[in-house]
């Protein structure tokens, strides 16, 4: 993306990639001359004096640790990132939607293992995106076990550690906290090639600590109902709601990734619109699959 446009303020860099990871993707972005003023911020679960020397070494310019804390975020973000004046009035020009079609958060039932309030603060107190988060949580790591043995037995050597790290960060973003740190003990074990005794007890403990938790989410609902059709909209709703597809359909014409926020942030107003097709769209926009969840976008906004 960088190498057909340079027009870009930052770069949060993921660190644990695979294949190319951040530390290589970021020293051949800082090797472009056009480049040279890019800054770019890790962002990763590990949050070490010797994980944040390397960061600074490969080139990055700081170091944003997981789970989020959204204010440290931001105040990071304020240090290094300067957008040019030009594009900053050009974002002041364009305001955002009005109040979304947002349905009130249902209550929480109780959740074995998890800090709620320590959760709710990494969505700044969004209870439905919040609520979106933990049903992600239950559906990506039902297979935890299954996905971490196939990775030890793989031949990358470092995708089992990856599992870990990536349970790891999503456990701390949704208050898990006792299941983040079995995690961090596996990915450690992972990294230092312990022996196979070692990385075995340490994934019992991951599975001992995960299973209530995902017991608990197993009573959770999502808390949207369904949504309603164009016919059972007010005019006035409708409009909005044809407006947001078109907004969802140019964020994702320029491949931008804040199109998966803005779909959390209006779904329900969406599907109204969107009607059968909005299972594949949101289905695509959770794989970044923007090519696919354009298509499932009618042809231009209905009249």
């Amino acid at each position: 993306m960088l190498a057909r446009d340079t027009r870009f303020d930052g770069v949060l860099m993921d660190c644990q990639m695979p294949v190319m990871d951040g530390y290589a993707a970021t020293r051949a972005i800082v090797a472009d001359p056009r480049l040279a003023r890019l800054a770019v911020i890790a962002m990763t679960a590990n949050a070490l004096t010797g994980d944040r020397a390397k960061v600074l070494e490969a080139g990055m310019v700081d170091h944003i640790a997981k789970p989020l804390n959204v204010p440290a975020m931001f105040a990071t973000l304020a240090r290094w990132v300067h957008p040019d004046p030009a594009a900053r009035a050009a974002a002041a020009a364009c305001p955002p939607p009005s109040v979304p079609l947002e349905p009130a958060a249902l209550p929480l039932p109780a959740l074995p293992g998890i800090d709620v309030q320590a959760g709710l603060a990494t969505t700044q107190h969004n209870a439905p995106l919040y609520r979106r988060m933990l049903l992600r949580f239950r559906e990506g790591q039902q297979s935890f076990a299954d996905a971490f043995r196939a990775a030890r037995t793989g031949g990358d050597q470092a995708a089992a550690q990856r599992q870990a790290h990536t349970l790891r960060g999503l456990a701390g973003n949704i208050g898990a906290r006792a299941v983040q740190a079995a995690a961090q003990t596996l990915e450690d074990a992972c990294r230092q090639a312990l022996p196979d005794e070692a990385v075995d007890k340490a994934l019992d403990a991951v599975l001992a600590e995960l299973a209530p938790v995902l017991q608990g989410l197993g009573g959770l609902e999502d808390a949207a109902p369904a949504p309603p059709s164009e016919a059972a909209l007010p005019d006035a709703d409708l409009a909005q709601a044809r407006e947001l597809v078109e907004r969802l359909r140019a964020l994702l014409v320029e491949g931008d990734a804040s199109a998966v926020d803005f779909w959390s942030e209006h779904e329900r107003a969406l599907r109204a619109v969107l009607g059968p097709r909005a299972d594949a769209a949101a289905r695509n926009l959770e794989g970044y699959d923007f090519d696919e969840a354009l298509k499932a976008l009618p042809e231009s906004a209905p009249a």
